[in-house]
């Protein structure tokens, strides 16, 4: 059976996202498969906006999960804004395929969130 790393970049609040990403673990788990959840939280405006504009923060953390469960699978469902492209090409790197799920995706979506927001 495969490993499968789940990255998810939690939202302010609950939603549906968050549930599927539990589901598919759940669902996953019950078909044998390993699975390990990396979840971060959106967290505070600058971070946030630092991720954003970088392409992601902290990818070396995905590599090394990668390495250290021997994942062959990394699934994303949010990568914006602290996981960013950075976070798949990482775990590429490492030897895991990727895929990504977008869900609700708008390409304004995160110019319009940054621009809503005067104290950036």
């Amino acid at each position: 059976m495969a490993t499968v790393l789940l990255l998810h970049n939690r939202y302010r609040s609950l939603g549906g996202e968050e549930r599927a990403v539990a589901e598919q673990a759940a669902m996953l788990r019950e078909f044998g498969h390993r699975v390990e959840v990396l979840e971060r939280s959106s967290g505070g405006r600058v971070e946030a906006a630092r991720g954003l504009l970088r392409g992601g923060l902290d990818e070396k953390e995905i590599a090394a999960a990668v390495r250290r469960t021997g994942t062959d699978v990394v699934h994303a469902h949010n990568l914006h804004p602290l996981f960013g492209w950075r976070a798949l090409a990482a775990a590429r790197a490492a030897g895991a395929a990727t895929v990504l799920t977008l869900h609700n995706f708008r390409s304004e979506e995160h110019t319009s969130e940054l621009q809503s927001h005067h104290d950036l």
